[in-house]
């Protein structure tokens, strides 16, 4: 297994600043934030208090207190702790319209913007993290990269939160290898390696077609290996399509085989492996194996690696937590965040199977021990390379893209021309186009 290595030093470059916080605490009538030079009121988080928690992504009740509430309260059993799920009604919007601003949101880096910056939440965590000396350079590298990439000026909106990291993995069917004789895939292939694994599977046989390889989300491409942003880091246009050939055509050719026809819906990928269990290979996120079948003899293999570059994992995301500006008690959501991102958690929560955001060969070992589903199998594939680099930061002078947007117009590239309907040079254009006329659409406004 390959050890990541942290290069990240934000913590030597943080400007010093003043901490602000208004006196009490409360989660119902949101205080304005303190001015400067206001004497905050802080808890300690062993003193009875509260901390009000929202997740901008629906996140489960259940899922947050099996991750982290029912943590937070067993460790310190004088926090009251309260969690609002997005819901219609409950968007963050609608909260800080009505000035029920949580104390700490988890946000994605894609998202930040809108459901953080935009309305007048953001709160840059340097100065807090200065005065307590905290390390970052425990995180990986490339989250603190994508959060600090989407902050206008370099602030630090927030932390990679253990358990909603989101990774690539490359999954097989045993089955199908014992089927037709041919051995396991291996944690060193190459992807020129399971193209010509995916041409010996592909075949018609009892009157079924047995796939050798699917994989189709946009988060394949949005984690591509090569790094790559859709939009232009320095300029209003899409990023060079050049270089998003190497990309493309490195998924195509395997929709171009005998008998691996791409299929009619996105779903189809996700569906043929686990549900039809007539593909060999499947690259998707990580988590999808809990919703395999116990019926179905599964492991899994390190994401192979592209011609001419060092073996990677692809990139990676996650949510993160953030102090709101209007949060009465930054010192006490700032030990609550210290405390969800501590080894201990990130520990616990790797045992069982969800990824953790930081670097430590300790934890990896640790990963999926209680997860019945990761009993036997391969675990240590999803560790075995290190991440890709996160895609340059984009100029913020610039007009923005949603960027999931972005990754859905990306998306039907792929899913054009590997169903034939048109080539790659015409699904580029059009794409192009499409991203030009988005961003003129935006500079009328």
């Amino acid at each position: 297994m390959i050890k990541r290595i942290s290069a990240w030093t934000l913590c030597a470059g943080l400007a010093l600043g003043t901490l602000t916080a208004c006196s009490g605490l409360k989660t119902d009538n949101v205080a304005d934030p303190a001015k400067p030079g206001e004497k905050a009121s802080v808890k300690g988080i062993d003193e009875p208090a509260t901390i009000f928690m929202y997740s901008v992504d629906a996140t489960k009740t259940e899922t947050f207190d099996l991750l982290w509430g029912d943590r937070l309260r067993k460790k310190f059993p004088k926090l009251t702790v309260e969690f609002l799920q997005e819901s219609k009604g409950n968007t963050i919007q609608d909260l800080a319209a009505r000035k029920q601003i949580p104390d700490i949101i988890r946000v994605g880096f894609n998202t930040l913007r809108e459901d953080y910056l935009d309305i007048g939440l953001g709160y840059d965590m340097r100065p807090i993290i200065e005065k307590h000396k905290y390390d970052l350079s425990k995180f990986e590298p490339s989250l603190m990269t994508r959060i600090v990439n989407e902050a206008p000026k370099g602030e630090l909106f927030g932390l990679p939160i253990t358990g909603s990291t989101n990774s690539l993995a490359m999954f097989y069917n045993k089955d199908i290898f014992d089927k037709f004789g041919l051995p396991y895939p291996t944690d060193n292939m190459t992807w020129d390696d399971v193209y010509e694994l995916t041409k010996k599977i592909g075949r018609t046989e009892g009157g079924g077609v047995y796939k050798g390889f699917t994989g189709l989300t946009p988060n394949i491409l949005r984690y591509n290996q090569l790094g790559l942003p859709f939009i232009d880091p320095n300029a209003n246009k899409i990023y060079d399509t050049e270089k998003w050939k190497a990309v493309f055509n490195n998924f195509l050719r395997f929709y171009e085989l005998p008998n691996n026809p791409f299929g009619e819906n996105l779903t189809d990928h996700y569906n043929d492996f686990s549900k039809k269990l007539n593909v060999a290979m499947h690259l998707s996120n990580h988590g999808d194996y809990r919703s395999f079948p116990d019926k179905m003899n599964w492991d899994i293999m390190a994401i192979p690696a592209m011609k001419g570059i060092a073996p990677n994992s692809g990139g990676v995301g996650a949510a993160y937590w953030a102090i709101t500006q209007q949060a009465p008690d930054k010192e006490l959501a700032f030990q609550v965040i210290s405390y969800l991102l501590s080894e201990e958690v990130q520990i616990a929560n790797a045992r069982l199977g969800y990824i953790p955001s930081v670097v430590d060969q300790k934890i990896f070992d640790s990963f999926g021990l209680d997860d019945p589903k990761l009993q036997g199998k391969n675990r240590k594939a999803f560790f075995a390379h290190p991440y890709a680099p996160a895609p340059a930061k984009r100029d913020p002078s610039l007009i923005r893209f949603n960027e999931s947007d972005q990754a859905n117009i990306f998306r039907d590239v792929l899913v054009n021309v590997a169903q034939n309907k048109t080539d790659i040079n015409t699904a580029l254009r059009e794409a192009t186009e499409l991203i030009d006329k988005k961003f003129k659409e935006a500079a009328a406004k």
